[in-house]
């Protein structure tokens, strides 16, 4: 799967920092260091009055956290969690984390 991604900014320094962020997210994200799949879609989710940004691996549901500074609500990756695999709980929780996220309520 190829994406084409166009940027734009209001001066250089922007279209930059999109740029950047994109590339790190090739970098990190281009291939799942679980199954090794290079088809990989972005998401966003909402719970609660929160934002979850993933990496989803197609081929066998792997999810790469990215997190949301404050000061800038930009994206950055969360490295310290990498690749981890998806599985529904018996709780209904999102797996692969420390289960403190409850969305339970978003269907996938």
């Amino acid at each position: 799967m190829n994406i084409t991604i166009s940027l734009n900014g209001t001066d250089p320094k922007e279209a930059f920092r999109a740029g950047a962020f994109w590339n790190e997210f090739q970098r990190e994200c281009g291939k799942c260091k679980l199954c090794g799949s290079t088809d990989i879609l972005p998401t966003h989710r909402k719970n609660k009055g929160y934002d979850f940004y993933e990496a989803v691996c197609t081929g066998c549901n792997a999810r790469y956290s990215f997190g949301q500074k404050k000061e800038d609500q930009s994206l950055f990756p969360k490295r310290d969690k990498g690749w981890q695999k998806f599985s529904m709980k018996d709780d209904g929780a999102s797996g692969g984390g420390n289960g403190s996220e409850d969305d339970s309520e978003i269907p996938f």
